[in-house]
């Protein structure tokens, strides 16, 4: 058993850092896709494409959104989209699956 969880834990850690990071600080706009369901991020001159675990609906409509990270201002798979409504009041919270640098 020990060692299944020993295997488990570094196929995660391997999958983590296969994705694309970016800096939260440098994130100048951003756009949503519902037909592709991909929030698009705009840092410096580069543009991140967001995928989510599910359905994060509520990009459609969102007024603001944000990240809430694990390591500081870095935004990786496993941190959380934070969507905002017109309000300024969070109306969702969407787990990132993956990021790539578009080409």
């Amino acid at each position: 058993m020990k060692k299944l969880l020993l295997v488990c834990s570094i196929l995660f850690a391997n999958s983590a850092f296969a994705s694309e990071c970016f800096d939260a600080q440098f994130a100048r706009s951003w756009s949503y896709d519902g037909k592709k369901e991909v929030l698009s991020v705009e840092v410096m001159r580069d543009i991140y494409e967001i995928k989510t675990y599910g359905s994060c609906y509520e990009l459609g409509w969102a007024d603001t959104i944000g990240f809430r990270t694990i390591f500081g201002s870095q935004v990786c798979s496993g941190d959380r989209v934070l969507v905002y409504d017109n309000f300024g009041r969070l109306a969702q919270v969407c787990s990132i699956s993956d990021i790539v640098k578009a080409k």
